[in-house]
């Protein structure tokens, strides 16, 4: 893809200590920004300054900035990327689509996809630079905090598919609004290459119009297509698994799968879709989604010391994705339910709006919420006080802990749901085995 010769013109920049002659052909193979991942057998470090010395062995590149050049050195590297680059955003759910799509994509080609949320303009180009000449396919997450951070990375790395799974209500006051949202996700539309598609949700008129008055939609250079592109319906729903029917006028697909998430099946359609645009068909990709899985930490089930079950989705949270664990807790038949809420990072915006979408979940007036947290007690009593729930409040998380040990039975399901930055997981750990 790109040697290590050809990095000064990529990334913009001069060497301070040029490779050794018998490794100026070699091909970068990846990047990192943690200067403790520093070993003998990566090729350059980039820096802004000079040093008194430098690992021996080791090129050192100088640039005036480091980030852009990291953002170059990664479009150099996709320029020349054969295969087709899929570009997911959203306001939820980004990386469970992204993980699921890359992984159902595995099984036919080779793959390239970002970790975790490696999301933001360091994540992407560093998911980017590790594309080798192997890979088929290249699966991005792309979020954004700000107007304006998705059109910066799908210029740099343009898709030949892209996905907006939905606009909500995360990070609203960041964007400045639900309007500014829309504009926000939509900007993944701009740079789709000639010829390629665009998947929007079948449920969003207000993003079907902004992505309409896109100028490469409008004039047939771009198509767009909604999702999910089947008939979905849930046959069974429980802690131990679901039975999805996917139906078009040309198949009927029954799915047996692990995974939790009433939106599980709308994302298997999605999938479907994007791998017939990769040249698949239906009937090798559904067998696929028997094998998938929920990442830590999203939507995961467990087992606690006392017999109880829990859904672990403690990796992150906003009023939406509060709102769909409490449904989905509300369709499972236990005698006693527990929404455990931490801090909401993501809320940013109007307590009693995300009160109104929290609440719209709890269809079931047997949850109890148990909210540690400052913004968790806020929000989580107003929803309570609009539901006729019970809702009880402590200090931290040990504290929230100890109160569910005392509930801890068999009967009984709890949900952990909070940001990352609330360590929930402190709870499920008190919790599980």
């Amino acid at each position: 893809m790109l040697t290590c010769a050809e990095l000064p013109g990529a990334a913009g920049g001069r060497w301070l200590v040029p490779p050794a002659p018998e490794k100026a052909d070699t091909v970068i193979s990846g990047a990192a920004f943690d200067t403790r991942r520093i070993r003998e057998e990566m090729l350059v470090a980039v820096v802004e300054r000079e040093l008194p010395a430098y690992p021996p062995g080791i090129a050192v590149l100088k640039t005036d900035d480091t980030l852009k050049a990291l953002q170059q050195t990664a479009r150099a590297i996709h320029q020349r990327f054969s295969g087709k680059t899929i570009a997911v955003t959203g306001s939820n759910g980004k990386t469970t689509c992204k993980t699921w799509l890359a992984g159902t994509l595995s099984t036919f080609m080779p793959v390239r996809t970002s970790e975790g949320s490696f999301n933001n303009h360091i994540g992407c180009p560093v998911t980017v630079a590790g594309l080798r000449a192997e890979h088929q396919a290249l699966v991005l997450e792309t979020g954004a905090n700000a107007v304006g951070e998705i059109g910066m990375l799908t210029a740099l790395y343009p898709p030949d598919i892209a996905v907006i799974l939905n606009v909500g209500s995360a990070h609203v006051g960041k964007f400045g609004g639900l309007h500014n949202t829309y504009i926000a996700k939509t900007e993944i539309a701009d740079n789709i290459k000639s010829g390629g598609v665009l998947f929007i949700p079948d449920n969003d008129p207000e993003l079907e119009r902004r992505c309409r008055e896109k100028n490469n939609i409008r004039s047939g250079a771009v198509r767009l297509k909604h999702y999910p592109a089947h008939t979905v319906r849930i046959l069974k729903n429980t802690p131990d698994g679901q039975e999805i029917e996917l139906a078009d006028d040309k198949s009927i697909h029954r799915i047996q799968t692990a995974v939790s998430g009433l939106f599980a099946g709308r994302l298997f359609s999605l999938i479907m879709a994007i791998a017939e645009e990769m040249g698949l068909n239906t009937a090798q990709v559904a067998p696929v989604f028997s094998r998938l899985a929920n990442a830590a930490g999203r939507l995961q089930l467990k087992q606690t010391a006392g017999g109880a079950r829990i859904v672990d989705d403690s990796y992150n949270a906003n009023p939406n994705s509060v709102a769909h664990l409490a449904e989905m807790m509300s369709g499972w038949d236990f005698a006693h339910k527990y929404l455990v809420l931490g801090h909401l990072a993501e809320l940013d915006g109007d307590d009693a709006a995300a009160a109104d979408i929290i609440a719209k979940g709890l269809n079931d007036r047997k949850i109890e919420l148990v909210c540690t947290g400052e913004t968790a007690q806020r929000i989580g009593g107003l929803a309570a006080q609009k539901t006729g729930c019970a809702c009880v409040s402590f200090p931290d998380n040990n504290a929230a802990a100890a109160y569910c040990r005392t509930k801890d039975t068999p009967g009984t399901l709890f949900g952990i749901k909070g940001s990352n930055s609330a360590k929930m997981w402190e709870v499920v750990r008190a919790l599980t085995p």
